[in-house]
């Protein structure tokens, strides 16, 4: 039903009535949103979400009515991301100064008297998020959303590939070769644990 209302109402854009673009703002913008939030800083959630229906206004035209609209949204909204995460590799590096004091402290903690067996406990720790943060940024922009789009979102390959704009085949390569980066980064703060490597 929703597939046909949102193609009613891309006809009337595509014969003049910009206008009613907003329809299709009010009816999807929650749910993109949400995607958009899980992928990207909560502060530019709201910026990247206009960016992807500035997008879809622009290539309205292409859209083809295959599958869903809000399955072409979600489309866009991961290149959006993707994109975000491009541009802020290019303005910024990440050193390990930049984790809070906490997770500093963490991690000079775990140099003097840890071991690889308290890993599980430290997964409800709220210093374990912000190093694997610290570690997605170290990815390329398409490496870190390969692995939050299969791994975060639990996508299965296909829905990674289509979201993405990619072969399944390239999917399964370039997330294999993502997580044995993320492994080895994370294993550079461990450098008594290189089974982390393994």
């Amino acid at each position: 039903m929703e597939r046909d209302e949102d193609a009613v109402v891309i006809e009337r854009i595509l014969n003049g009535h910009t206008r009613s673009f907003e329809v299709l703002l009010k009816r999807h913008e929650d749910a993109i949103h949400q995607q958009v939030a899980r992928r990207v800083p909560p502060e530019n959630a709201a910026e990247v979400t206009h960016d992807v229906f500035l997008r879809a206004y622009k290539s309205l035209s292409g859209y083809d009515g295959r599958r869903p609209l809000r399955h072409w949204l979600a489309g866009i909204a991961t290149r959006a991301c993707h994109d975000f995460w491009r541009a802020h590799y290019r303005n910024c590096e990440t050193p390990i100064s930049a984790l809070s004091e906490n997770t500093q402290d963490w991690l000079h903690r775990y140099h003097q008297d840890s071991t690889l067996a308290d890993l599980p406990d430290m997964a409800e720790q709220f210093e374990t998020r912000e190093l694997l943060d610290w570690a997605l940024n170290k990815l390329s922009a398409g490496d870190r959303m390969l692995m939050i789009l299969m791994y975060f979102e639990e996508r299965s390959v296909a829905e990674t590939a289509q979201l993405m704009d990619m072969s399944a085949a390239n999917v399964k390569i370039r997330s294999f070769r993502a997580r044995r980066k993320l492994r080895n980064i994370l294993a550079s703060l461990f450098p008594e644990n290189r089974g982390l490597n393994a």
